[in-house]
Formats: C-alpha cells, structure tokens, sequence
C-alpha cells in the first residue's frame, strides 16, 4: 500500500490550489471544455434556462442506478474503465487527475447523469466542512451541497485538501482514500439530481441519518462493487467522509 511522506503530502496539498490543465500535471483523456463545465458549472446553468427537472422517488433513483450497474459496460464505458484503472494506480499521479477523470466516473458509475450538473473543486482549509456526532466535532473529507435550484439544480462537491492529505492516520493510502471520497460523493450528487433532495425524510423523522440512509446505502453498494471489480478502489460505509481529527452532505 504505497503511503505519502510528509513533504509528499504538503507537495500535493500545494497542487490543489492550481487551476487544472490538459497541459500540465496527470496526463489523462479530457478537453479544457470539459474542465472548465466542471469548474464553473454554477455559472453555465443559463444553458438550462428551457430545462425543469423531473424528479424521481429515492426508491426510484435507487432501482435505477442499482440496474445500469448491474449493466455490461458499453464500448465507451469499457474505454473509459481502462482510463480509470490506469489512473488509480500511476504512480506520477497529481491531484488534478480526480478532477480529470470525473466524467469518466459519470459515464461508468452514474450513466452521465451529472454533465454540465456538478461543480467540483478542492478547499485548501476546513473552514465549512465540518460536523458534529453528539458532543464530538469531525472534519469532513468531501462535502456535497445544492448550489443553484433554478432553472435546474446545479450541485457542488468539495474534496477537503487539508483533511485528506494532513488528517488521516499514517498508514493510510491517501490516494485510494481521495478516489473512495469523490464517489461518495457522487453517489450524494446523483441522489440530489435524481431526487431533488437526496435526503430521506421518514428516516430522518425518527432520529437517523437521512442522507446515509437505506437507499444511499443501496446505492453506495452498488456503485462499491463495480468500483472494487474494475479500479480496485472500495467506497467503504462507516466512517466515511470523516478524517480521524474531526460535515452539507459528507
């Protein structure tokens, strides 16, 4: 498991505060259209201006997520598969790659729901991205939030650079724990899409946590098993999206 040095990790840290590029850091299959969508989705959502959203019940979005995963992969999603495994295990990566590859996830875990839908953006501080569970305060790793509701949603994620590369154990694998985070997240970005919400309401009328809850699970775990057959990365359930020193959705 290849574990970050210190400077390793300050060197990474560093690099999420730069613009992402076709011309610099990881080398991976994208357009500088594609990275500015991604960048200032916010700002595009005037494209949308004769768009409504349909949305669909948790059950519903769950179900279908749930079947497509269960899918062969298409000839693009095969070759946007073989991009991903080669990201996941390069040893040159940069942290622009995450970004790079997010419509490669898009297309192989969620069919594309999230184009021209999602900001993504790494935060250099915690500031915003933490939580309590009872008496007891968390920083969170990612963070997923309703930027713009009209003309249609437009949803942000946020991976936490402070957390991730200065608050997990020392042994942890740092990179696998980042590709772990943004599907999470993704996996809250495509229930808000599909759902408007992305929360369940009656599990959170009793007291548990509704943006975890049943059909979030459903859905982590199917989008866990492709994530562990083609790129060797599981998503994980308990405790994730929060680092050891402890979030929006985490």
């Amino acid at each position: 498991m290849p574990v970050l040095s210190s400077r390793e990790c300050e060197r990474h840290y560093w690099s999420t505060l730069e613009t992402p590029s076709t011309t610099t850091g990881t080398r991976y299959l994208c357009t500088e259209e594609e990275l500015y969508e991604l960048l200032h989705a916010h700002e595009m959502a005037d494209r949308f201006r004769n768009k409504r959203d349909k949305f669909v019940s948790l059950g519903k979005a769950t179900w279908d997520l749930e079947h497509f995963l269960q899918r062969h992969p298409s000839d693009r999603q095969r070759a946007a598969l073989k991009r991903l495994r080669a990201a996941a295990r390069d040893p040159t990566w940069t942290t622009d790659v995450f970004i790079k590859a997010f419509h490669d996830l898009d297309l192989v875990f969620f069919d594309s729901t999230m184009k021209g839908r999602v900001r993504l953006l790494w935060k250099g501080s915690d500031e915003g991205l933490t939580t309590s569970l009872g008496n007891q305060h968390y920083k969170m790793l990612g963070c997923t939030r309703i930027m713009l509701q009209h003309p249609v949603i437009i949803v942000e994620i946020v991976l936490n650079a402070q957390s991730l590369f200065f608050g997990m154990l020392p042994t942890c694998d740092i990179r696998a724990q980042i590709w772990r985070t943004l599907l999470h997240e993704m996996v809250h970005a495509y229930l808000v899409l599909k759902n408007g919400e992305g929360v369940d309401r009656d599990e959170e009328s009793i007291g548990l946590d509704g943006s975890h809850g049943r059909h979030f699970q459903r859905c982590a775990r199917a989008v866990d098993a492709r994530a562990k057959r083609e790129m060797g990365v599981e998503i994980g359930f308990k405790g994730q999206g929060l680092s050891k020193r402890g979030g929006g959705r985490g």
